[in-house]
């Protein structure tokens, strides 16, 4: 097929050109569709290569499939413009392609190895193909869905933030941890709830998520649910806040927390203040104070309280897969993530948990800058391993995330117990740590 073998050579002599410093786009053109590669260099800050790859620096076609090599050298990324009538197929094969029997309208690129990117058009044609290339080499044939490209972090820094971020309130804050710790009921159906343990398998880990839900819809928001399992149990939920944007509503920013709660009698006490009621409560208040200051972002804001965190991070990984799968209705720029932010003993400060990843760093960098300047009082961390909260699956996903995390969270003395209560916590840390977080969140998400 001499289109086939035009393809082919334009990706050949793509990969030669690898030596260059910037990100470089070139024509590969295949019948009437101009189909779009683009190389990012390794040296390149903005790409995040194995298993597949990521480049904030590329121009954005209408419909794309970005890939990365496999191999060790060199390492590269490809965009490849989808046409609006074809459909992508990643195909492993140890057969060159240019001997099958494919239809002409039927175009292939060599990835590397044994991976070829097909391109076939919609309805009976594209599984004709399917259909052709399996009898020929009983090989799978998956749709590809695992590559996405990755806006730019920083829509601009917004200059009128302080606005928010004075909004951001600890009476907010502590109302609503006084609520999820159990120290002040709160009406539910027209009773009295109040909650000794917010566990995962407990009636009150439901109450609670209906609470949250109360609070936040009557700030105004739209708020949504996501049901997912944790051991079998189905009725575990997610709770959403949505913020739509006014310029780029299909980019989101996550500010995030769980709220579960575990001791070690979960089923009858576990208040979670710390652990995190904190970090939950922080999400309500900034939830808050973006009503009250009127702020508007030119990217869609999802402020989401996970459940199942204590168990595996259940939560935070469901919401993850249902973002980057197909069904999604945006692409998560940035996950803001809270958990334990209110003990202090020994420090006065924050850590930003991030990884070595240029897009990771690149973020914690604007969350540092926006402590330094926001909250100067407060010690700022910044250590480069990530585990054991909601931020991970984000990192796992190739999404830029942090933890916002006390200092002192591994010298607290009622982690996981039942004396994890509301009078272990400090409000003016807490404050500072809030007001930190909201001044980095206008400028991902674009005060507008």
């Amino acid at each position: 097929c001499q289109q086939l073998g035009q393809a082919m050579a334009a990706v050949r002599t793509a990969v030669l050109l690898l030596v260059a410093t910037t990100c470089v786009a070139l024509p590969l053109v295949a019948k009437e569709d101009n189909f779009n590669v683009f190389l990012c260099p390794s040296s390149c800050s903005s790409c995040v290569v194995p298993p597949f790859g990521y480049c904030r620096d590329l121009p954005a076609p209408a419909r794309s499939v970005l890939l990365a090599s496999r191999s060790n050298a060199p390492r590269f990324a490809k965009e490849i413009a989808v046409p609006a009538d074809s459909e992508p197929m990643l195909l492993r094969s140890h057969v060159e392609l240019e001997s099958l029997p494919l239809p002409n309208t039927t175009v292939a690129h060599s990835l590397g190895g044994k991976f070829w990117l097909v391109l076939a058009p919609k309805g009976e044609q594209w599984f004709a193909v399917e259909r052709a290339l399996l009898d020929f080499h009983k090989e799978v044939l998956v749709p590809f869905t695992a590559a996405r490209r990755v806006p730019h972090l920083l829509l601009g820094k917004s200059s009128g933030k302080q606005a928010v971020v004075d909004a951001v309130k600890t009476d907010t804050w502590l109302s609503t941890l006084d609520d999820l710790s159990g120290v002040t009921p709160f009406k539910q159906d027209g009773r009295d709830v109040k909650l000794t343990t917010r566990y995962t398998f407990s009636q009150q880990n439901q109450e609670a998520a209906t609470r949250i839900h109360q609070l936040l819809e009557g700030m105004g928001y739209e708020v949504e649910e996501m049901e997912f399992q944790v051991k079998k149990q189905t009725n575990v939920r997610n709770i959403i806040a949505v913020k739509t944007g006014s310029t780029h509503p299909n980019e989101i920013v996550v500010v995030g927390a769980h709220y579960d709660s575990i001791s070690q009698d979960p089923t009858e006490l576990a208040p979670g203040a710390v652990d995190n009621g904190s970090g939950a409560s922080g999400v309500v208040a900034i939830a808050k104070a973006i009503q009250e200051s009127k702020a508007t972002f030119g990217r869609t804001v999802h402020l989401v309280l996970f459940g199942g965190e204590e168990q595996g991070m259940y939560g935070s990984a469901a919401y993850v897969k249902h973002m980057t799968s197909t069904e999604a209705s945006g692409t998560v720029v940035a996950a803001l993530i809270m958990d334990m932010i209110c003990f202090r003993d020994k420090f006065f400060g924050v850590k930003l948990e991030g990884t070595t990843k240029a897009h990771v760093r690149e973020l914690v960098s604007l969350a540092a800058d926006n402590y330094h300047t926001i909250a100067p009082a407060l010690s700022v961390q910044r250590p480069e391993i990530s585990f054991g909260s909601d931020h991970v699956p984000f990192q796992e996903a190739g999404i830029a995330a942090f933890l916002a995390i006390e200092e002192d969270d591994t010298d607290y003395h009622s982690y996981h117990r039942t004396t994890d209560v509301a009078k272990h916590c400090n409000l003016e840390q807490t404050l500072l740590i809030l007001q930190g977080l909201t001044g980095t969140l206008c400028d991902v998400a674009g005060l507008a």
